[in-house]
């Protein structure tokens, strides 16, 4: 008996505007609730400031999204600054219980949206002073004590400032407020992109990898896809911390690969170990200057997946 919630791209049309990206579809949670001998189906499009800013203008929103609708949703030169700052609250890809009758809905971005089980959304004004450019999507709740851990990537401010992450939890107790456990200083001032981590009882894996965005192709109106820079020569370094000290101790690997998901995080005495899926084609020349690598988001291009011959030459 119960209930399960799972959330997906859905909307794919607003008005004229057609999405080009499969991840760029308007989400809607389905709940499954399975009874005594029986099972019921309801879903419900999720109502976040941009489905409802989408709905009012009878086109998609502004907002900076995986790749740009057909035909464009704005010409002109603000309509960078027009994105930048619209809403970005398309929260469908995790769903993790906070309550009894409490739901979170996250995806990369920077808010995070709450909803009750009968599919009622409201965004979480969070009461912690924690402030980050954005937050995985796959935060991860340990089942033995229902505390969940995030990871939010800080983006500097101010020029010669390296960027940093930080792991925070919440309990379902104050599910409105976010505790820093550790604070990781990277590399670069410009951060990697974030999907996931690694969460065990005691500690997080953090995957510092060669993808990053070009700030300054943001700002000229490009998408994600355009804007991202995969470095197919610089090596990946992985963040072991230390949950309870906020200590982090850092291992650089040998070559270099891009960390889509942690599959399964676990611990004994003596290690800690992870599975994770990993997109090693990352040889120079693959999709844009020398040194940029095949972008695996590529694969939900509706131009690709509905082309065979560039389905076939998608490696």
């Amino acid at each position: 008996k119960g209930s399960y919630f799972v959330g997906g791209p859905h909307r794919l049309t607003v008005g004229e505007t057609k999405v080009t990206h499969y991840l760029d579809g308007l989400g809607k949670i389905h709940k499954f609730h399975f009874g005594e001998g029986s099972l019921s189906w309801t879903s419900k499009d999720f109502t976040g400031q941009i489905d409802n800013a989408s709905s009012s203008l009878g086109k998609y929103a502004p907002s900076v999204i995986f790749q740009e609708t057909s035909p464009p949703r704005c010409t002109g030169t603000v309509c960078w600054l027009k994105n930048l700052f619209g809403a970005n609250d398309n929260d469908y890809v995790q769903q993790i219980q906070m309550g009894d009758d409490l739901m979170y809905g996250l995806t990369d971005d920077a808010y995070v949206t709450a909803y009750s089980s009968d599919l009622d959304y409201r965004p979480v004004a969070f009461t912690d002073s924690l402030s980050g450019s954005a937050t995985v999507a796959h935060a991860v709740k340990d089942p033995a004590t229902g505390t969940v851990t995030g990871l939010m990537t800080v983006t500097p401010k101010l020029p010669f400032v390296k960027a940093s992450q930080i792991v925070f939890q919440m309990t379902e107790a104050e599910p409105e407020r976010r505790v820093a456990v550790a604070t990781v200083q990277l590399e670069s001032s410009v951060p990697p992109y974030q999907h996931s981590f690694g969460a065990s009882s005691k500690h997080a894996v953090l995957c510092e990898h060669a993808w990053t965005f070009d700030n300054t192709a943001l700002v000229e109106g490009k998408m994600v896809m355009d804007a991202s820079l995969i470095n197919g020569s610089k090596p990946t370094k992985l963040h072991l911390v230390d949950l309870e000290s906020g200590e982090s101790i850092a291992y650089e690997s040998p070559e270099s690969f891009l960390c889509i998901h942690f599959a399964n995080t676990w611990e004994n005495e003596t290690a800690v170990s992870f599975d994770m899926p990993t997109w090693q084609d990352a040889t120079p020349g693959g999709n844009g200057d020398g040194n940029q690598a095949c972008n695996p988001y590529g694969v939900f291009d509706f131009a690709s997946v509905s082309n065979k011959t560039a389905r076939d030459g998608f490696n």
